[in-house]
């Protein structure tokens, strides 16, 4: 979703494919050459349009890079039935991927210090990942909302921690985390 579907101009209705053209050129630029090669001006030639048309639906690169990490957590999400050690893996093999670690960092960065670019980061990004991990969790573990939601946290929280603080040693091992979501630590008070 672009940064101009929550309130559209008035006018001719936006073009679909330019919104498209624009998130796969964004995540070819990536690819190829990492944050430093995603440029605003970059992103409008690879797309094939003018940077002003660019600009129109994405008024800087933060909510750009914002979709762009939506649109592939998820097609990694594996689906409304994916298993929550799959969920786990797919997340933090992604952030400790270079480029999935550097575009977290980046997001986190120009995010940082302004409460609306966090809640836009919240709402593209990390809702979805939290929401499908939340389902599995309550699907694969007999618990309410609020504590598969709880445990949902913890296991990104732990994510972004490692991520934010370049953590040294062996990537997190998702069979661990997911056993840990599961474990008597992760049960809040009252359900011992």
């Amino acid at each position: 979703m672009s940064a101009t579907d929550q309130n559209p101009a008035p006018g001719r209705p936006r073009d679909r494919a330019i919104d498209g053209a624009i998130v796969d050129a964004a995540r070819a630029l990536l690819a190829e050459g990492g944050l430093v090669a995603m440029t605003m001006e970059a992103v409008a030639k690879r797309a094939k349009i003018g940077k002003q048309t660019l600009y129109r639906r994405y008024p800087s690169r933060l909510p750009l890079l914002a979709d762009v990490m939506g649109a592939i957590s998820v097609e990694r999400a594996g689906g409304a039935d994916a298993r929550v050690v799959d969920l786990i893996a797919g997340a933090y093999a992604f952030a400790e991927s270079g480029a999935g670690r550097d575009v977290m960092r980046a997001l986190l960065s120009d995010a940082a210090g302004d409460p609306a670019a966090m809640a836009m980061v919240y709402e593209r990004f990390v809702a979805a990942r939290l929401d499908g991990l939340t389902a599995a969790l309550m699907r694969e573990g007999p618990m309410d909302r609020d504590a598969a939601r709880l445990r949902a946290q913890l296991a990104y929280g732990l994510m972004w921690y490692r991520l934010a603080f370049a953590l040294p040693g062996a990537p997190a091992d998702a069979d661990q985390v997911a056993g840990l979501l599961f474990s008597e630590l992760a049960r809040p008070a009252g359900d011992h």
